[in-house]
């Protein structure tokens, strides 16, 4: 029987990790602690061509390293977890509690950007001046609200082009099918130096927890891949996503309004988007569209597509989430396998409420987990652990 382990505070793990420098292409020693090895593993996307053009230029978003997470002293695995992470996400802190647990547990965890997120952005969108700039003339729009320094980038670059959205999406999409075919294969190689090792087996099950934006994202892929061997074997765990946006009754809708993820005015032109998607240019392509089957709840091509992949996907829902309301999730996926009582939706195991206190410096120590969801964070380990293991 697994051991499963549940690492709570990561912030020295964390704060060494940070003194090393990300930058793509510098040689980098892992971080490694208590039977943890931390390696910054470099990536360069070949999938840049289906960007718009004044995108596809963005090289930070081309090359960049990503985080893996490994057990010490196993010389080679023949399982893997892809952590997905949410929308308008800035940072890899919040996620190791999750994957030092994991790794801990003896499942090696990657934590892999989804394109224009985390340490996928471009530098220069995030000058202070220019972000000024941006909040106030945002502000001064009609009807807008929720604007905040946090959302302002994200928000005026999809309410300028809303199919960004789906076009990152499909960028990542196959980012994520040619690491699986790396690690698949067994040639996937951690640099070390002048060196390098192959840390998983040929044959390597690849499993995905898709939290938020990545839920939907990993549950498209293994719908769209379902051909692959790559895929075959993939088990899901869906944390706080699946929940459509075109629900007669909207409490059940996913809301991406929200000061960490979108102001007002840049959710309803994406959401407008979705909806009316043949209007934009690129929503021509298979990919496009199990996007708009997803997100509009197409019951004709998604009941079988989750009927095929029942066995293999767990859904955690929030009860008190309010961007993807989990009666949402359940309408749209059709089961709810833990109900858990999670902060918000942005910071599950760190952050009770928006409203809390010094927001700021709350969501700043998210590597570690809060003392109120210890209990609930057991359960969301144990749930993951149990997935990839039963």
């Amino acid at each position: 029987m697994t051991k499963i382990e549940y690492i709570f505070q990561t912030d020295s793990l964390y704060r060494e990790f940070r003194e090393r420098n990300m930058k793509f292409g510098l040689d980098s020693p892992p971080v490694v602690q208590d039977g943890i090895g931390i390696y910054k593993v470099d990536f360069i996307s070949g999938n840049s061509g289906c960007l718009l053009p004044k995108d596809q230029k963005e090289i930070e978003n081309i090359q960049f390293p990503y985080i893996l997470f490994l057990p010490q002293g196993v010389k080679q695995f023949n399982e893997a977890l892809i952590i997905l992470n949410g929308l308008n996400e800035s940072e890899y802190r919040k996620f190791f509690p999750w994957a030092a647990s994991f790794a801990m547990s003896g499942v090696p965890t990657i934590i892999f950007p989804i394109a224009f997120l985390i340490n996928r952005r471009p530098r220069r969108w995030f000058i202070p001046a220019d972000l000024e700039k941006k909040l106030e003339s945002r502000r001064n729009m009609d009807g807008n609200g929720t604007c905040t320094l946090y959302n302002v980038v994200l928000s005026e670059r999809l309410e300028r082009n809303p199919e960004r959205f789906f076009l990152a999406g499909l960028e990542t999409y196959r980012d994520l099918f040619d690491l699986g075919n790396s690690i698949n294969s067994g040639l996937y190689a951690v640099a070390q130096g002048d060196r390098a090792f192959y840390p998983f087996a040929n044959g390597t099950r690849i499993h995905f927890l898709g939290y938020s934006l990545g839920g939907y994202l990993s549950l498209i892929l293994l719908m769209g891949k379902k051909d692959e061997p790559v895929f075959s074997q993939s088990k899901l765990i869906i944390l706080c996503s699946g929940a459509a946006i075109n629900n007669e009754n909207t409490d059940l809708n996913a809301n991406p309004i929200s000061p960490l993820i979108l102001d007002i005015s840049a959710s309803r032109r994406l959401v407008g988007f979705y909806k009316n998607g043949e209007e934009f240019p690129f929503m021509d392509t298979d990919e496009a569209a199990l996007f708009k089957v997803v997100f509009l709840g197409d019951r004709g091509v998604l009941d079988p597509e989750l009927r095929r992949l029942r066995g293999r996907i767990k859904i955690i829902g929030g009860e008190n989430d309010r961007v993807i309301p989990i009666r949402g999730m359940e309408k749209n996926i059709g089961w709810i396998d833990e109900d858990l009582k999670l902060g918000i939706h942005e910071y599950p195991f760190s952050v009770e409420s928006l409203d809390v206190p010094n927001l700021e410096r709350h969501m700043s120590r998210s590597y570690n987990v809060a003392e109120p969801f210890r209990a609930v964070f057991k359960r969301f380990v144990d749930c993951v652990i149990g997935s990839i293991k039963g």
